[in-house]
């Protein structure tokens, strides 16, 4: 991961757009090196997102992540409920090649999962009201 961030940072940019968000990636990187537990989360289906693919294997692609990402927020909600702290780290993007050779990942990698001791209970954030999120038509 390290290796991936020091090369979108110094020397050849995959996400130029996405930049702004190097920072939190180097943060995210020091909890998955703090974290007892980390589970990478590959799509075994998938392809590299950086390949150009035919449509219908991009929305086999999305229906599998669509999945994925359920079975990744009830790793969370099981974890969280018996009092693990978790984060889903999705920022592994900008070391995508490094992450997938290290593994030897040969699918999509999607992203991360920490689990470990909390070390702080933070009062719940603020939620805006159910109205303010979800429309009906």
């Amino acid at each position: 991961m390290e290796q991936g961030l020091i090369r979108e940072r110094d020397i050849k940019q995959t996400l130029p757009e996405s930049h702004a968000g190097l920072p939190d990636a180097f943060n995210t990187l020091k909890i998955m090196r703090d974290a007892p537990v980390l589970v990478m989360v590959e799509n075994t289906n998938g392809k590299n997102p950086f390949d150009v693919i035919k449509t219908d294997d991009r929305i086999t692609e999305i229906c599998d992540t669509l999945s994925i990402g359920a079975s990744i927020q009830n790793i969370l909600l099981t974890a969280t409920e018996m009092g693990f702290a978790t984060l889903w780290i999705a920022n592994t993007c900008f070391a995508y090649e490094e992450l997938c050779q290290y593994l030897n990942i040969k699918g999509q990698l999607i992203g991360a999962i920490t689990i470990g001791i909390p070390d702080e209970s933070p009062n719940p954030r603020p939620r805006k009201p159910f109205n303010e999120v979800v429309e009906f038509r």
